[in-house]
């Protein structure tokens, strides 16, 4: 940002927090006088404002301490955030927005320090310190929060445990928090999540399978009790939260199954109709009456529209697709592989070109760029060293037989170098052939329109 907006840009983002948290103020004032719903109204908005403000004021402050190499020591930077931000902070009477946004700025400060000179045990006096001030149930719910993280911290640096016993220590920990401080119900919550959130992440590293498939199975039979329990408890907060972990749990496990992807599409669609039939038999139940008129009275022709408008467009991509495919000149790309997924259409290969990177350019900026492309003895297409940005050719270009013309954008620029994708990148392919394809294709085949647009048809070995 200090490249392509200058130093101002940090004082900007320093101002933005300033206006953001006058207007805030004018704002909690008007929702106190007038929302009917004012106390969760006004506690959303502080947080909302809080969390924004913090980011804009960590940011520029360590922004403007880098950009002007102001050498601060990390002990002398927590002094400051601690003595001229938390505790005035904690002991005023400013208003809410100002109050815990200065004072989530100083601790988040003050915990980036602290982790940097390997003292996070100060954090927790300075935790404890306004957790004893702070009497508001969402304030002690965060800073329980936090105290957590500060402790996760502190073993690390301190009896550098592994992340799997690191992760197991938590879950005790808070395990017993929520057992035992059963009167605090902003403690109590804070253990819930934080316990449950150290156990999911149980799920997630990598251990070896016994012990991959023993927290799994636990943390199921866990998520699954508490939303029992506490759904005939009537306890609303816990087995909602207790409905997401279970949820998050089985999209974590979305892809360790080895399922095909229509065995995942079928699963979903009987889980679909499973809910519908269970939402329709409790509706029954409950004596919920449908009301007779149709939700699509007096809107039959405007909904018509959207979908011929969508199929409309759809089969104009489909044709001029189809097009260029039958159409367009044939290249070959060299290319680099890489291996990630798609959430829900499987696997697919990421693709990394030869000519994603353009050396000895003098682009400075983002924009669109058509490259001349131009075939080696090999019978691989590669970039000539001739480009048109912006609309500008970068040398006298005459075209010659063989060339081609292939367009795309440029996504990023450093020293003479640009980085550009052609929308090329992406490649689907059959789900458990990712590790087949990852590092042993060596080429692309790929056909360019008239116009310079490309569409990838195989990869090659």
């Amino acid at each position: 940002m200090a490249r392509y907006v200058s130093s101002l840009f940090f004082i900007g983002l320093l101002l933005a927090a300033i206006l953001l948290l006058a207007g805030s103020v004018f704002l909690v004032n008007y929702l106190r006088k007038h929302s009917a719903s004012r106390h969760w109204t006004k506690t959303i908005f502080v947080a909302s404002v809080t969390t924004i403000a913090s980011v804009f004021i960590v940011a520029s402050v360590f922004g403007l301490l880098s950009l002007f190499m102001v050498d601060v020591s990390m002990i002398t930077l927590f002094v400051l955030a601690t003595v001229f931000l938390v505790i005035p902070s904690t002991m005023t009477n400013w208003p809410s927005p100002v109050k815990y946004s200065l004072m989530m700025t100083g601790i988040v400060i003050g915990m980036i320090a602290s982790v940097f000179d390997e003292f996070s045990f100060v954090m927790f006096f300075v935790l404890a310190f306004v957790f004893y001030i702070k009497k508001r149930t969402a304030a002690r719910f965060i800073f329980y929060l936090l105290f957590q993280l500060n402790t996760a911290i502190f073993l690390g640096q301190t009896v550098e445990l592994g992340a799997h016993a690191l992760l197991l220590v938590m879950v005790l920990l808070n395990g017993i928090a929520y057992l035992l401080l059963k009167n605090n119900q902003a403690i109590q919550y804070g253990a819930f999540l934080s316990g449950f959130i150290a156990l999911f992440s149980l799920t997630t590293i990598d251990l070896s399978l016994s012990l991959h498939i023993i927290y799994c199975t636990l943390f199921f039979l866990i998520a699954t009790l508490c939303v029992y329990v506490f759904k005939k408890q009537g306890l609303q907060v816990y087995w909602i939260s207790s409905l997401v972990f279970w949820f998050m749990l089985i999209v974590q496990l979305y892809y360790d199954l080895a399922w095909k992807l229509v065995h995942k599409s079928v699963l979903f669609a009987v889980l679909g109709i499973g809910f519908l039939l269970v939402a329709g038999y409790l509706d029954r139940r409950s004596g919920f009456e449908q009301k007779s008129h149709s939700i699509l009275t007096g809107k039959r022709l405007g909904i018509l529209f959207i979908i011929c408008l969508q199929g409309g467009w759809i089969g104009y991509q489909v044709y001029s697709n189809e097009t260029l495919l039958q159409n367009g000149e044939t290249v070959i790309l060299e290319l680099q592989p890489v291996d990630p997924r798609s959430l829900l259409q499987g696997d697919y290969v990421e693709l990394n070109y030869s000519i994603s990177q353009l050396e000895d350019t003098s682009i400075d900026d983002n924009g669109p760029v058509t490259i001349v492309l131009r075939k080696n003895p090999q019978g691989i297409h590669e970039y000539s060293g001739v480009y048109k940005f912006n609309g500008k050719w970068n040398a006298s270009y005459e075209s010659k037989p063989g060339d081609v013309l292939l367009n795309g954008k440029v996504t990023s620029s450093w020293d003479n170098s640009a980085r550009v994708t052609y929308g090329i990148e992406h490649f689907f392919i059959p789900e458990g052939t990712g590790l087949d394809v990852e590092g042993k294709v060596k080429t692309a085949m790929v056909k360019v329109s008239d116009k310079g647009d490309g569409i990838l048809v195989r990869l090659r070995d």
